[in-house]
């Protein structure tokens, strides 16, 4: 049986509302939504997205706005049904908005594949503005995507894969110039070890990035299908499999980081740089930076330069404009709110920083949104 890739909008809410509401979808109707959303017929998708079909209504529990949306529409299940297209598109943009971030940490690992391809309606940016509550890991299998941090754009091609730490601030989207962008995502909760792996070259507070050589990439992809199949099995042994994949994962990529990137961060500027992640928005000074990291305020300077290519003061002033980049294109508040959100009384000082980091005014950076 071939399902189309066309569906009525009011088909695609009729189903979303069923899955809001708790309600059975029938199976072939859970594909024509992943084909629908993905603009493709892949099997990938669309078993990725009937999993999280299930995880959402596992978890609706934790997400009271969904059940309020679901109250609202309920009547919509019966004849006749949404009124008119611009209802149910209504209703498919509040859905999506209500599944706050903490349904993909519900599970200890969750994970799929998405393809964004150009015109398909998954061809969405991807914003996270408040910082995420567990890690993500990103791995490019096909086209190109862009990273954002807000303060500079990494392409994200055939083999980049990028990891977040909690409380990382960006976005992320296909390539302008690229007609698709597929890539494997990964959540999760990671532990020490796994911390310690995942000390990548840094682009950004709490961002890692990695480009492996085409002979690398193999390996990780081969693991990626396999932690990607585990997921959407029903193995009696399913959380100790993708544990164990996922963990194979970190250490394949730790292992081909070259000799150069495997030097562990010095704990003292591990400690300085999350007093500066956690304090960013206030008025603080050298001396307290390196009381909080046990180390003498000379050598913290000589140190975080050597490990980070930043200073103390510029990797702070680099958190505070990818904050404030991420605020200007995602919401409308005031230019000055955001300027004192992120540490910065004087909103006039706080436009020309941005411009001399980011290159242009926010006003500017925000129109182009």
């Amino acid at each position: 049986m071939i399902l189309s890739l066309r569906m009525e909008i009011t088909d695609v809410a009729q189903y979303l509302l069923l899955i809001a509401a708790g309600r059975e979808v029938k199976h072939r109707h859970l594909r024509q939504l992943a084909h629908y959303f993905s603009g493709t017929r892949s099997d990938l998708e669309a078993e990725g997205f009937i999993e999280l079909a299930r995880q959402i209504q596992a978890n609706l529990h934790q997400q009271p706005e969904s059940r309020e949306l679901a109250a609202e529409f309920l009547p919509c299940l019966d004849p006749p049904g949404f009124r008119s297209d611009a209802q149910a598109q209504q209703f498919i943009d509040r859905f999506v908005e209500s599944l706050g971030p903490l349904l993909l940490w519900a599970q200890p690992i969750t994970m799929g594949y998405a393809r964004r391809m150009k015109g398909s309606p998954f061809d969405l940016t991807a914003d996270q503005t408040e910082g995420i509550p567990g890690w993500i890991i990103l791995y490019t299998l096909e086209g190109e995507g862009v990273l954002d941090t807000g303060v500079r754009k990494l392409p994200m091609r055939a083999g980049n894969m990028a990891a977040f730490e909690p409380g990382a601030v960006f976005s992320y989207y296909r390539s302008p110039g690229a007609n698709t962008w597929g890539h494997y995502w990964i959540t999760f909760q990671a532990e020490a070890a796994w911390r310690d792996w995942m000390a990548w070259p840094r682009v950004g507070p709490h961002i890692g990035y990695l480009a492996f050589a085409d002979t690398a990439r193999e390996e990780i992809e081969q693991n990626l299908a396999q932690l990607n199949q585990c997921f959407l099995s029903a193995s009696p042994m399913k959380l100790e499999l993708e544990h164990n994949l996922l963990e194979q994962l970190i250490l394949r990529a730790r292992n081909l980081l070259p000799a150069e990137s495997q030097t562990e961060i010095d704990s003292r500027i591990a400690r300085a740089q999350a007093f500066i992640e956690d304090n960013y928005n206030r008025v603080f000074t050298l001396d307290e930076v390196a009381a909080a990291a046990s180390i003498s305020t000379s050598r913290l300077a000589h140190k975080f330069k050597d490990q980070t290519g930043l200073t103390v003061l510029e990797w702070r002033d680099e958190k505070r404009m990818m904050t404030a980049a991420q605020l200007l294109r995602a919401t409308t508040t005031p230019i000055s709110t955001i300027a004192d959100h992120v540490g910065y009384i004087d909103a006039p000082y706080f436009s020309r920083t941005f411009k001399r980091l980011v290159g242009c005014t926010p006003r500017q950076f925000r129109s182009r949104r």
